[in-house]
């Protein structure tokens, strides 16, 4: 009875997960799944994932009651949490942040937009930039990509930056800067909220304005 209890309740838990969700038991098999681990199927070209281990190599090791997790070869990324129970069963949570088709739309749509374009998190922490910012801004992608602004102030590598701007203002931000080698970049930092009404982050947007 208990055991039911249980699953009843994880069940409810997961359907109130809008991406992709899935519980596991201690073993690694699949317990519940909610409606939207149909994209992570279509991707994995089955029907079902059997056991987590299929996907998930360090399933099992020591981890904290919730931990990042990125599984590099098919480029799945989310969380997985330790749930608790009263029956000394070891249940896990694994939420799926976003399929990886949405993520092939999203880079292809910023690569083909002709100005920088940078999205960033509620904690300032750079999720994605297009390569055109490769061409315009003093320094690399792959050098602040999965950095903080914060950090990027700290080491000199941005001065006064409009996203930080916006993340205290709330709002949408403009802000103009000239660069050591000439160019002036028109900025506009935009927030980006969840359904609850809760700051999910912005989208840094920079237009080369030097011959206007």
């Amino acid at each position: 009875m208990e055991d039911i209890t249980i699953m009843q309740s994880f069940r409810e838990l997961i359907s109130q997960i809008a991406t992709p969700a899935i519980i596991v038991s201690g073993d690694g098999d699949i317990l519940l799944e909610n409606n939207s681990i149909q994209d992570i199927l279509e991707i994995l070209g089955t029907d079902k994932i059997d056991n987590i281990k299929d996907i998930d190599e360090n399933f099992g090791e020591k981890m904290d009651a919730c931990e990042e997790f990125s599984f590099k070869e098919l480029d799945f990324k989310g969380k997985k949490c330790r749930l608790a129970s009263n029956d000394n069963v070891e249940y896990f949570l694994y939420i799926f942040n976003r399929t990886t088709s949405e993520e092939r739309v999203i880079n292809s749509v910023i690569e083909h937009i002709d100005e920088i374009v940078v999205i960033f998190d509620e904690n300032g922490v750079i999720e994605r930039m297009n390569s055109i910012c490769d061409e315009i801004l003093p320094f690399n992608k792959e050098d602040v990509l999965g950095k903080d602004i914060y950090q990027l102030v700290e080491s000199g590598e941005v001065s006064d930056p409009i996203i930080i701007k916006m993340l205290e203002a709330k709002d949408k931000v403009y802000q103009n800067v000239v660069y050591p080698s000439g160019k002036i970049i028109a900025y506009t930092a935009i927030p980006i909220w969840n359904t609850n009404n809760k700051l999910r982050g912005g989208v840094l947007t920079g237009r080369d304005i030097s011959r206007i």
